[in-house]
């Protein structure tokens, strides 16, 4: 029988006013979740989805959390429909959770499953730094997957906010799942981009191999994303695959019932340190009835047509912003990022302006684009931003030579003739 300790720490950070992480944690799931879409939405996104597949995992079990995922993917995009000042929102979310039976031989295993960029970590005894597990879901970790830029280059990049898949965006989410083998003495992290965008995996590995006790652990990383600067909300849940005998003394225990929803928690008020929410009796699954259906099928087919009216306003706009190696600037089509995911925006041209040629009032442009109605006028901005300097006029003063004509001298006739 797989066991694991646990702890979570959240914290608003050192310069945002609201929390907009949610995380949960039990004896057989872990979640992370970080939400975006101005005031209120993101908080509103992270706690529906992360309350939405906690109640679907405790009605049908552990194995089905990426199918709770989708779920929750809906849930948050009908929220938004029926409130319009939460309408954008969305959230990343990673979670883990413990499936019986399912592993090599009818082992246990680890389920991860995730949406966006908050990411899953492990580190192992023999190990000398953390492995990330997931894959993040952003434009500037796409790039770097393909080569066009470094990893360096990725930790700095001013397009680094932008990712490519949430939940709330689209109608259909593809959640990427990863069945792992537990292996006692392996420790698991989960945690917002809030901790990896200050801290790096050297401390991070530090601080996971000096502090056994997993809710410190938890605590002392997001104390140190704040010392870094805590320039976003931060969110960490630490996860210790444990020999059964070693937690009760005596032998194996019995886990608990069904998670319960109301074990998420978001904003500054985390659970008591290491202890499990209490248990609740499974939800039971409503009966899917005609009507049901036909709601269903009415429901698709408006979030679809929103979304076709969305993703056609989405993409009919041209920006200008910096490629991926930071030194010159493109056009993308799409709608620049403020906080709020629709599309992605996708390079379409390359401009031949170098960045470091732009005036401030050029580059100022680039941190707060315009939105133009086609490539071509955007093209035609970028090659004025690049005018840094007035064209220089050539002088059309013509020295033109002066002929010295000799005197001319007349001859004088002589006397009488």
């Amino acid at each position: 029988m797989t066991v694991l300790r646990f702890g979570g720490a959240t914290d608003v950070g050192q310069v945002r006013t609201e929390n907009q992480d949610a995380y949960h944690c039990s004896d057989l799931l872990w979640i992370v979740a970080d939400g975006m879409g101005g005031h209120r939405g993101g908080e509103v996104a992270s706690s529906v989805a992360t309350e939405t597949v906690v109640e679907l995992v405790g009605a049908d079990g552990p194995a089905a959390v990426a199918e709770a995922v989708e779920q929750a993917n809906a849930t948050v995009i009908t929220r938004a429909f029926d409130d319009p000042g939460l309408a954008g929102m969305g959230t990343t979310l990673t979670a883990i959770s413990l499936v019986s039976g399912e592993g090599p031989d009818g082992t246990d295993v680890l389920r991860l499953v995730n949406v966006g960029d908050s990411r899953t970590y492990r580190l192992r005894p023999s190990d000398g730094v953390i492995e990330q597990l997931t894959v993040d879901h952003s434009l500037v970790a796409q790039w770097e997957r393909e080569g066009r830029i470094t990893a360096s280059q990725a930790l700095t990049h001013p397009q680094r906010n932008v990712i490519t898949r949430a939940l709330g965006v689209d109608v259909v989410v593809e959640v990427d799942q990863w069945d792992l083998s537990p292996v006692t003495g392996d420790r698991y992290l989960l945690c917002s981009d809030g901790l990896t965008n200050e801290v790096d995996d050297t401390t991070i590995t530090e601080v996971l191999r000096s502090m056994a006790d997993p809710t410190e652990a938890a605590a002392e990383l997001v104390a140190r994303a704040n010392a870094a600067g805590g320039r976003d909300n931060i969110t960490v849940v630490v996860l210790d695959v444990v020999d059964a005998a070693a937690v009760s003394g005596t032998g194996p225990r019995d886990l608990p019932a069904p998670v319960n929803p109301e074990s998420v928690h978001t904003g500054d008020d985390p659970p008591p340190a290491g202890e499990s929410p209490p248990a609740a009796p499974a939800v039971p699954r409503s009966r899917f009835t005609w009507r049901v259906a036909v709601f269903l099928a009415a429901l698709v087919l408006l979030i679809a047509a929103t979304a076709g009216a969305v993703g056609l306003w989405a993409r009919n706009a041209w920006f200008l912003g910096v490629g991926p190696d930071g030194t010159e600037v493109v056009v993308f089509q799409g709608r620049p990022p403020d906080g709020v995911l629709w599309l992605e925006p996708v390079e379409v041209a390359t401009t031949g302006v170098r960045v470091i040629d732009l005036t401030e009032v050029g580059r100022r442009a680039l941190d707060e684009p315009v939105v133009w109605g086609s490539q071509l006028e955007a093209e035609q901005q970028a090659l004025r931003l690049g005018e840094a300097a007035p064209p220089v006029v050539a002088s059309t003063t013509t020295t033109r030579p002066t002929t010295t004509v000799p005197p001319t001298t007349v001859p004088t006739s002589a006397p009488g003739a």
